[in-house]
C-alpha cells in the first residue's frame, strides 16, 4: 500500500505546487489614472499658447484634447494632466497597495516633445522611502521621425522605471521640481511585474478581472432561461411625447420678414425646413435646385418635429406669426438654449412665458439644454453643500432648480416658478450617467445625454437615461452632435479651418476630420431600438446636404443624409418597436455619483474616486463587455470606441494613413 500511495501523493503534491506557483507568478497590472489623483486641481492646456497659461503648483486635468490627442488615438480615459513649461513645484499622488513583494515596472504614458526637454519625476513610496525614484520627459522615448512628432511637434509615448516593492501600502507620485523647455502632460500610469508586457497607445492590459467574460455555463439556454412569457409591465410602457411615440427633432428660423410673408393657412412642416434647413453655404444653390419640391428626403418625413433657438428670442406673443401658425397647426415643438445670452423685454418677455404655459403649453415639448444642466445663464450651486455624496446632491438639486427659475425670471421679464424646471431637457454628455435620476426626481419630465466618438460605454449611458425615465416616469432623447472630438461633421465648401482646396469636405474644420458614417448610423438604431423618445440633431439638418467638389456637381444628399434616408425607411417599415426589456438590473445609490467620463475628475465634481467607484467600474466593464476593451484601444475616424473589438489593433491617421 505503501508503494502505490507515494506515487498518488507526489503527483497531487506537484499539482498542488504548481498551482501554487502559477498563482504566484500570475501578473499584476494596476492601472491608474493621474487625473483622478486626489490633489489635481484646475485645469491645464496647451493650445492658448507659450506662456498663456501660469504656474499654480498643481497638476491640472488637461483634457479632453483635440486634433492633435484624437489623431493619435486620443487620452486614455478622455483626460489626461498637464503643467506649464515654467511650472516648478507641483506634485500629485495616490495612495494604493502592492499585491505581492517582487520586481517592478512603472510604465507613464506622457507627450514626448520633439527635441525638447519636458522633465517630471516619478517617485514610489514605501513605508516613507523611496523605492523608485527617476526623471523622465528628458530622455526621449520616441524615435525623432515619428509621424505625429513630426506633424505636431509632440506626441504619446511610454517611459519606464523598475524597482524592487515589497507587499503592502504604497504611494505613487509625479512630481514637477524644475521647468522644462514645453509644457508637461501625463496621461496614464501602469504599474506590473510582468517585465515581459509592453504598452500599446493607450490600449489597457490584460486584467485579471475580464477572465470572468471567458466563464459560460453548460446549458446556456437553462442558464438564462428563455424569455418566453416574459411580460412588459404598465409601467414599463413609453408614454408619447409630442403625440408620437419615436421623432427626430431639428431647427427652424424665426425671420420676420419670412413669416410676415407667409399665407398661414397653407403653411405646412416640410415649407419651414425647406426654408430654414439647407446648409448655409449653399442655400441659394438649394432653393434655385429644388424649387418647387414637396418631396424631399428627410424634409418631408412625417416624424420630424420643428424647434425654435433661444438665442434668436423666437416670438410666440398673440399677434406673432409663429404663434398663429402653431395654434392654427398644433405642431409639437421644443426649444433650444445653447449659449443663448439674451433676454426678452418687459412686454415681450411676460407675453411668452404666458403662451408657453398656457396656450401653448401642450404643444411645447420643453428647453434642449445641450451638454448643460440648466440655461445659459443658470448659476449652478456651489461652496460646501454636504458632507457627503447624498446630501450634497439633494442641496445640489434643490439649488439647481432655484437657480434655473431666477434665470428663467430674468430672461422672461416676469416671475417665473420652480415648477418650470420640469420643461428643462438637460442632454449632458459627462456625468450624464450619474445625473439622470437627479433631473427626473426634481421634476424633469424629459432628460436627454450626448455622446460623441471620442466617449465610451454608449450603451451605459442608454441603459441609465432609460432606467431613470422608467423609474420616474418620464422620457429620455438623444443629443444627436457626432463629433469625432472637435471635428462637427458639416459637408461645406469653405471649412472653419482652412486647409487645402474646396474639395468633398467630410467636416466644416478639414478634408481629414470627421466620424465615419457606419459610426453616424449605429447611434440612429441604437437609440431608436432602445427605446428613446427623440434624437436630436444639434446640427439641424445642414450635414445632410452639400455640393460636393472639385468640379460642378448638383445639390445631393451627403453620405449622412442617405444613411438618414435609409433610417426613416426602416422607422416607417417598423413603427412598433417594442419595449426593451431587463431581466437583470444593479440596484445602486442614488447619489452613486459614478461616471467614467469627467470634465473635472470628481463624482459631482466635488468628491475624490474611492473604492465604491472601482468597484462599480470593474463591475460594468464586465456587465458591459467589450465597451472598456474597445475604449482602450485606439479613436480614430473608421473605429470609434463604440465600434472597435480587435485588440492591439494599428491605429489610423487622421487621413486613414496606417501608420503602425
Amino acid at each position: 500500500m505503501r508503494s502505490m500511495c507515494r506515487p498518488v501523493l507526489l503527483v497531487f503534491t506537484l499539482l498542488v505546487g504548481a498551482i501554487a506557483v502559477f498563482a504566484q507568478q500570475a501578473p499584476e497590472y494596476l492601472w491608474f489614472e493621474p487625473e483622478w489623483f486626489p490633489d489635481v486641481q484646475g485645469s491645464y492646456a496647451y493650445w492658448p499658447g507659450p506662456g498663456q497659461m501660469k504656474p499654480t503648483g498643481h497638476w491640472g486635468v488637461a483634457g479632453p484634447g483635440i486634433s492633435a490627442e484624437f489623431s493619435q488615438g486620443g487620452e486614455s480615459e478622455w483626460n489626461s494632466i498637464g503643467v506649464p513649461a515654467e511650472e516648478t513645484n507641483a506634485t500629485c499622488s495616490r495612495n494604493f497597495t502592492v499585491p505581492r513583494a517582487g520586481k517592478y515596472r512603472v510604465w507613464v504614458r506622457y507627450y514626448d516633445h520633439w527635441r525638447q526637454a519636458a522633465p517630471f519625476t516619478v517617485r514610489l513610496e514605501q513605508n516613507g522611502q523611496a523605492k523608485l525614484n527617476g526623471e523622465l520627459g528628458v530622455k526621449h522615448v520616441l524615435p525623432a521621425n515619428d509621424e505625429y512628432m513630426l506633424y505636431w511637434g509632440f506626441a504619446f509615448g511610454w517611459g519606464s522605471l523598475d524597482g524592487q516593492l515589497e507587499a503592502g501600502p504604497a504611494k505613487i507620485s509625479l512630481i514637477i521640481d524644475k521647468a522644462g523647455e514645453v509644457w508637461r502632460q501625463v496621461d496614464a500610469i501602469l504599474i506590473t511585474d510582468d517585465l515581459n508586457y509592453t504598452p500599446v497607445n493607450r490600449e489597457k492590459p490584460p486584467f485579471a478581472y475580464m477572465e470572468a467574460i471567458k466563464l459560460q455555463p453548460d446549458n446556456g439556454a437553462a442558464w438564462r432561461g428563455s424569455g418566453k412569457g416574459l411580460k412588459v409591465g404598465d409601467n414599463w410602457k413609453r408614454t408619447p411625447i409630442g403625440g408620437q411615440d419615436f421623432a427626430m427633432w431639428t431647427d427652424i428660423g424665426v425671420e420676420k420678414d419670412w413669416w410676415g410673408k407667409q399665407d398661414l393657412n397653407t403653411l405646412t412642416k416640410y415649407d419651414l425646413f425647406y426654408q430654414f434647413s439647407a446648409p448655409t453655404d449653399i442655400s441659394k444653390e438649394f432653393h434655385a435646385q429644388f424649387a418647387g419640391k414637396k418631396d424631399l428626403p428627410i424634409m418631408s418625413w412625417s416624424h420630424l418635429i420643428p424647434g425654435f433657438y433661444l438665442g434668436n428670442l423666437p416670438d410666440f406673443s398673440p399677434d406673432s406669426p409663429v404663434r398663429k401658425w402653431l395654434e392654427q397647426t398644433k405642431t409639437p415643438f421644443y426649444i433650444m438654449t445653447n449659449y443663448a445670452q439674451g433676454k426678452y423685454d418687459d412686454k415681450i418677455g411676460p407675453a411668452n412665458y404666458q403662451a408657453l404655459t398656457g396656450p401653448l403649453a401642450g404643444q411645447f415639448l420643453g428647453f434642449i439644454h445641450g451638454e448643460a444642466m440648466a440655461s445659459c445663464g443658470t448659476a449652478t450651486p456651489g461652496g460646501k453643500l454636504g458632507d457627503d455624496r447624498r446630501s450634497y446632491l439633494e442641496a445640489f438639486g434643490s439649488g439647481l432648480v432655484k437657480a434655473q427659475a431666477a434665470d428663467w425670471s430674468k430672461k422672461f421679464s416676469t416671475p417665473v416658478p420652480e415648477s418650470f424646471w420640469s420643461k428643462g431637457i438637460s442632454c449632458l454628455s459627462c456625468e450624464s450617467i450619474s445625473l439622470a435620476p437627479m433631473f427626473h426626481a426634481t421634476g424633469a419630465d424629459t432628460v436627454g445625454y450626448e455622446i460623441d466618438a471620442t466617449n465610451s460605454h454608449a450603451p451605459m449611458r442608454v441603459a441609465f437615461e432609460r432606467g431613470a425615465a422608467r423609474q420616474y416616469g418620464g422620457h429620455w432623447i438623444n443629443y444627436a452632435s457626432s463629433n469625432f472630438g472637435d471635428c462637427c461633421n458639416y459637408f461645406t465648401q469653405n471649412p472653419v479651418v482652412p486647409r487645402g482646396a474646396p474639395s468633398w469636405f467630410h467636416s466644416k474644420y478639414a478634408i481629414t476630420d470627421g466620424v465615419d458614417i457606419a459610426w453616424y448610423r449605429k447611434l440612429y438604431y441604437l437609440n431608436y431600438l432602445g427605446g428613446a423618445s427623440a434624437i436630436f440633431w444639434e446640427q439641424g439638418l445642414a450635414n445632410q446636404w452639400m455640393k460636393p467638389g472639385p468640379g460642378t456637381h448638383p445639390v445631393q444628399l451627403s453620405p449622412f443624409g442617405r444613411a438618414t434616408v435609409d433610417f426613416q425607411q426602416f422607422v416607417d417599415r417598423l413603427p412598433d418597436r417594442g419595449e426593451p426589456f431587463t431581466p437583470m438590473a444593479f440596484l445602486l445609490s442614488y447619489a452613486h455619483g459614478y461616471d467614467p467620463v469627467s470634465y473635472n475628475c470628481r463624482a459631482f465634481g466635488v468628491f475624490t474616486e474611492n473604492e465604491a467607484d472601482r468597484e462599480l467600474r470593474e463591475l460594468f466593464n464586465v456587465a458591459w463587455h467589450p465597451a472598456e476593451v474597445s475604449a482602450s484601444q485606439p479613436i480614430n475616424p473608421v473605429a470609434s470606441p463604440s465600434e472597435s473589438t480587435n485588440a492591439r489593433r494599428p491605429y489610423a491617421f487622421i487621413t486613414g494613413t496606417i501608420l503602425r
